[in-house]
């Protein structure tokens, strides 16, 4: 009777030892998860957003130039030495955060990229498909995420978030408890941006179309607003020198005007007549012309004259012969017509 009593007494007390073992490893692990902000899951989310390098620059973007030498001088000089800029006289510090608006098309979402290139730091892309989440509370808790591990692990880090209108919105009192809950701790976490001593190197750079419907608190913590707007004669010319710098020939052309013929640039001439057009227009016109010369050129044929062992793209360029003018106008008349019918439809 009494070694039962004993047994028992032992099977209890490793019973309560146990259990106090497993309290203590929960109460650790959940410290841990607080101490972090995030679990595992939702920083797996996260890190697969950190992009690597496409190895474009900011001199590979045509115009904007005045736009690339602000994000040159605010962005990729501080992150390239952060221990003068962040740790040294406030002074120096640049924006925390900075927002590029303007019309679609215009280059916000490439001038962000060769960033990310340029300035060698990590950058974090970040989309409302990143961060919101069918499940209650797990949006905020990605933004979380995202802000602790570009401050304790990533930095320097840029944050990038693309077309930030779609996930910050003015707050109304429409918006349900979980949208509104999101908006908070986003503008929380940028609030927190520097971390606690307000000397960790981390930037947010955001881009956005319609600048006017985003929340005056996102907006105050966006305080170095860039205007990327439509290029000018200049800026075109250059956006189609870097788009043609592949093409045979010198660029310049002779043409038949009347009973004279005189010399011409076929860039300026295309820079003159697309007065409006974003460097994205321009991208499209330039495929739409290609696509004109290679019709003209017969490629049927041309293909076949290709070698077989070891077909080159660039044999079939000398084939085609330069971009001219006239392949210009053609996609152009195309292009003024398509928009005309995208206008009537009220596309």
């Amino acid at each position: 009777m009494l070694k039962n009593k004993r047994a028992l007494l032992i099977s209890v007390a490793v019973y309560v030892v146990i259990s106090c073992v497993m309290a203590l490893l929960f109460e650790h692990l959940m410290k841990t998860k607080e101490t972090h902000g995030v679990g595992t899951d939702h920083e797996k989310a996260i890190r697969d957003c950190i992009v690597k390098p496409s190895g474009e620059k900011l001199d590979d973007i045509g115009g904007l130039q005045d736009v690339k030498d602000d994000l040159y001088r605010n962005v990729i000089i501080p992150l390239r030495n952060p221990s003068v800029f962040f740790k040294g006289p406030k002074a120096l510090r640049p924006p925390k955060g900075i927002l590029l608006h303007g019309p679609p098309g215009t280059g916000k979402t490439m001038l962000a990229k060769a960033l990310a290139s340029e300035s060698g730091v990590n950058f974090m892309a970040l989309s409302s498909a990143t961060l919101e989440s069918k499940w209650w509370g797990e949006s905020a808790k990605l933004v979380q995420a995202a802000f602790q591990l570009a401050r304790t692990e990533l930095q320097p880090c840029i944050i990038f978030f693309d077309e930030i209108d779609g996930m910050g919105r003015a707050r109304s009192d429409q918006d349900q408890a979980c949208v509104y809950s999101f908006k908070v701790e986003l503008l929380r976490n940028l609030d927190g941006i520097d971390g606690t001593d307000g000397q960790s190197p981390v930037m947010v750079l955001a881009c956005t179309n319609c600048a006017n419907s985003l929340d005056p608190a996102l907006r105050r913590r966006l305080p170095h607003v860039i205007n990327v707007g439509k290029p000018d004669s200049k800026s075109r010319l250059d956006i189609l020198k870097k788009l043609t710098r592949d093409e045979m020939g010198s660029g310049i052309e002779t043409i038949q005007h009347g009973k004279t013929t005189k010399k011409i640039n076929t860039n300026e001439s295309v820079a003159e007549m697309t007065d409006g057009y974003t460097g994205s227009d321009l991208t499209a016109l330039y495929s739409v012309a290609s696509s004109f010369r290679l019709a003209e050129a017969n490629i049927t044929t041309l293909l076949e004259n290709l070698n077989p062992e070891a077909p080159d793209g660039h044999d079939l360029m000398k084939m085609v012969g330069p971009l001219k003018l006239r392949h210009w106008k053609v996609a152009f008349q195309h292009n003024e017509s398509t928009r005309s019918i995208s206008l009537g439809m009220g596309i």
